[in-house]
């Protein structure tokens, strides 16, 4: 049994993790953005930079939209143009009038992103299963490094009664994280929309209603949103500072072992170095990246420390990517599945690295199942290979594991590679199922039904099905239907559960109706024994029976001998197998 303890756990928090909240993600802030100017001066202006903007990304990523970063970015350097040295290289073209005041563009633009990151409460039931996490160790609050603005976390603490620490009382107060007490310990790296710099330059938490970026205060005094916008993340601004300082200090310590990273693109190179850092000093840290896109951000912006993939980053088979929504992975067993399995597969692998550095034989097979699991899929592929596959007890190993990893990757969009699994699966299911089925057919020829009538051939003689097939000695093994369904059916739960909770459902359908065939094709034998009749009425629901059918006639009419029982035997296989094979 392994120990669960949530103080070796981190949540890092990016744009994905509050927009099952309804706060739009980078891209879509954008189009909301232009929906909601009416000002017509504006809206041409905007629509003009965005539109070019879009040909910009089209021609260096091939991608047709931009995110809010890139936006805004965009028009801090029009207000600030003159200041802009690189612009005096190049001969002016202007789209528009350089003269166009953007700053009241820019204004409109902030005020937009705080008045989307007030979240009301009835948004965030998903966040829920937090609270495992949070009531797993009492009197150690549940760290949250937050790279949001709004106050999703803020909001579920409210509701359910939490007491979390930011860094606040009222005002800016850096001992504040020193009390171990609480629930949940909130370090938000870009600041919030509650957050106030006074222009007394006093940091201040003022939690109303309003959307915004500028206030004045009942002192005089005017203040402005603390949130670093882009072109602004090397600014000192001291909670901000301060906060990363901690995060980082609290990933290198020796209880972190696991981050585990929503919805973040780590677009923020500053984040990415320090991360980086960290895993080089913490060399127990694994970071869980649960996004969609997971396996193209591990790929293009941690794996490696340049664009050229020569540089091997600290990072570099330490990232678990779960390509799923939040709220649906939160929801279906990350504490108790996932974190669970992860900790059991990495503790399976040390020891298999021990024994193999001692020179004894190894057994990979408890790693494997813990690897496939937890969807560790780098450490899986490099486990794999050591399983010197014995098929008599491995096939329900490995028919788990490579299904897991089939699905995993078509949810992540790899299709080849889910095809290379997918072939793994089937392989092993056409050993089992058609190169080692067994079919019985008993009968005593006596029998009569309450009447005394005597009974047809097909009535009175059963079937019995056996898959993997295995003589042992003088006796032989031999898994039933019903032991065929009880895995399939776990098969099919697991489909479900992964078509619910990624974002492309349709890449998994074709592998979730297979397992769904193959659960209903062992539903329809799992009887101790089935009557030639009832079996016939079972296969009249799958395919053609006509030659089935005519073969049992045949047998009807005929007297039952041991070479006719045979002839028909032989059908019923040769039949089976014809349906198996059409699926698998």
């Amino acid at each position: 049994m392994v120990e669960i303890d949530n103080r070796d756990i981190i949540f890092l928090l990016g744009a994905g993790a509050s927009v099952e909240a309804e706060v739009p993600n980078t891209y879509s802030f954008v189009s909301q953005f232009v929906n909601s100017v009416t000002d017509n001066g504006k809206k041409k202006a905007i629509t003009s930079i965005i539109d070019e903007l879009k040909k910009w990304e089209r021609n260096h990523s091939g991608r047709d939209e931009i995110d809010i970063e890139l936006l805004l970015e965009t028009l801090m350097k029009l207000e600030d143009k003159d200041n802009e040295t690189i612009l005096q290289f190049y001969s002016p073209n202007p789209l528009f009038d350089l003269n166009f005041d953007f700053s009241k563009l820019i204004l409109d633009l902030k005020d937009f992103i705080k008045y989307k990151s007030i979240v009301p409460e009835e948004k965030l039931d998903y966040l829920q299963p937090l609270i495992e996490f949070i009531e797993e160790v009492p009197n150690s609050p549940l760290d949250i490094i937050s790279l949001n603005y709004d106050i999703c976390i803020e909001q579920f603490c409210n509701i359910h009664k939490l007491t979390w620490k930011d860094g606040f009382d009222v005002r800016w107060n850096t001992n504040i994280f020193q009390d171990s007490s609480g629930d949940v310990n909130l370090y938000k790296l870009h600041g919030s929309v509650m957050w106030y710099k006074s222009d007394r330059g006093d940091y201040i938490k003022v939690p109303i209603m309003t959307g915004s970026s500028e206030i004045q205060l009942i002192t005089g005094e005017k203040a402005k949103n603390v949130m670093l916008y882009p072109m602004r993340k090397w600014d000192y601004i001291e909670p901000i500072f301060e906060l990363l300082l901690r995060a980082k200090s609290l990933l290198e310590s020796k209880e972190c072992k696991y981050l585990i990273c929503i919805g973040y693109s780590f677009r923020d190179e500053h984040i990415r170095d320090i991360l980086w850092d960290v895993a080089r000093k913490n060399k127990e840290l694994h970071l869980v990246l649960i996004d969609p896109k997971a396996q193209s951000i591990y790929n293009d912006r941690l794996k490696y420390y340049n664009d050229e993939m020569k540089s091997r980053s600290s990072l570099f088979g330490r990232v678990i990517c779960l390509p799923y929504m939040f709220g649906g992975i939160l929801k279906h067993h990350l504490k108790n599945h996932y974190l669970y399995h992860l900790r059991s597969a990495l503790r399976s692998m040390n020891d298999l690295y021990k024994n193999e550095r001692s020179g004894y034989e190894i057994d990979p097979r408890v790693a494997i199942r813990e690897l496939a699991l937890a969807e560790y899929t780098e450490k899986f592929e490099e486990i794999f290979p050591k399983l010197k596959t014995n098929l008599d007890g491995d096939w329900e190993l490995v028919l788990n594991s490579s299904l897991r990893m089939a699905l995993h990757l078509s949810a992540n969009n790899e299709t080849d590679e889910s095809s290379r699994y997918l072939k793994y699966f089937n392989d092993t299911l056409r050993m089992v199922l058609m190169d080692r089925m067994s079919v019985e057919i008993y009968g005593s020829g006596h029998e009569r039904d309450v009447d005394g009538r005597a009974l047809s051939n097909t009535q009175k003689h059963t079937v019995n099905f056996g898959f993997n097939y295995v003589k042992k000695g003088n006796g032989a093994q031999v898994n039933s239907a019903h032991d065929f369904l009880k895995l399939f059916d776990e098969f099919d739960h697991f489909c479900e559960v992964i078509k619910e909770i990624c974002t492309v459902p349709e890449n998994v359908e074709a592998i979730s109706s297979k397992i769904k065939f193959f659960a209903d094709y062992f539903r329809s034998l799992d009887h101790q024994s089935l009557t030639l009749e009832t079996y016939l009425e079972t296969r009249r629901k799958q395919r053609e029976v006509k030659e089935l059918g005519d073969s049992l006639e045949e047998f009807n009419k005929s007297t039952a001998t041991g070479n006719t029982i045979n002839g028909l035997r032989s059908k019923i296989m040769s039949y089976e197998k014809g349906l198996l094979n059409d699926m698998i």
